[in-house]
């Protein structure tokens, strides 16, 4: 998990992000939660985070085999 801080006037906003697919799992905006702390449960249920192959809109006509 990467931890990013930004101060700008006086108001600090930190940013917790998923180092594989990089899923943003919180952010907050001095005190405000405006994403708030998720848990390992909710990562793993909904799989947030998790990178999505082939990715989407990448695809001529939308159409993808395996």
């Amino acid at each position: 998990m990467l931890q990013i801080e930004h101060t700008s006037d006086g108001v600090t906003s930190t940013a917790s992000i998923d180092a594989v697919g990089a899923g943003l799992h919180a952010f907050h905006l001095g005190s405000h939660a405006v994403i708030p702390d998720d848990t390992a449960y909710a990562r793993k249920r909904w799989g947030s985070g998790h990178a999505l192959a082939p990715w989407p809109n990448r695809l001529r006509d939308g159409v993808w085999t395996f």
